[in-house]
């Protein structure tokens, strides 16, 4: 089985004040630790379900990486409890951007336990028209290229009504992340 962080404690300390710096200041880039390791996902995406998920948590994979080495890697280092019902989930990672599942087909949470909710984390890359980012923990504005569709943007802009429920997304670009939780609100350009 192939190593995860070099040094566990500290990496995976590190990974995730990383990953919560992103999430509390959407838009903000963060660079994740590296991992040498060959598997079909991003270096990030790797480091944040090393970091977020556990045996107590439900991954949904797309096809594209639902692959036995993958699936032997996160059960042996992390206990991920794999499943292919996207309302179960707890993270979701989707590699293939143009195949992601409708976004309501992913738990939102309910109003009394929001952070029931999906997680989903999205490879990508920073690239393609400009986004306006507006809401808590960002002061004024942010703009920058997201990579993401319109289509999968107006589905998330949909799912703003059902605050404090919704989906948070984390982006991620080789070993760069950019979270946008549930709250931030984007306009596309």
């Amino acid at each position: 089985m192939q190593a995860a962080f070099q040094d566990s404690v500290h990496d995976s300390q590190q990974c995730f004040r990383h990953i919560l710096k992103a999430m509390s200041e959407p838009g903000t880039k963060v660079t994740l630790p590296s991992i040498d390791v060959e598997l079909p996902i991003a270096n990030a995406t790797l480091s944040i379900l090393l970091t977020l998920v556990d045996q107590s948590t439900s991954l949904w994979l797309d096809d594209d990486v639902r692959q036995r080495a993958l699936l032997d890697y996160l059960d042996f280092h992390v206990g991920a409890v794999v499943t292919r019902n996207t309302q179960d989930a707890s993270f979701a990672v989707v590699t293939d951007i143009g195949a992601i599942p409708d976004l309501t087909l992913f738990s939102v949470g309910t109003e009394e336990q929001p952070h029931g909710n999906c997680t989903l984390i999205i490879e990508t890359s920073f690239q393609g028209k400009l986004s306006r980012l507006t809401g808590p923990g960002i002061e004024n504005d942010v703009e920058l290229a997201l990579g993401l569709p319109e289509p999968l943007l107006d589905q998330r802009q949909a799912l703003s009504v059902l605050a404090p429920c919704g989906i948070d997304m984390i982006l991620v670009d080789g070993n760069d992340v950019i979270a946008l939780p549930r709250t931030t609100q984007i306009e596309v350009y």
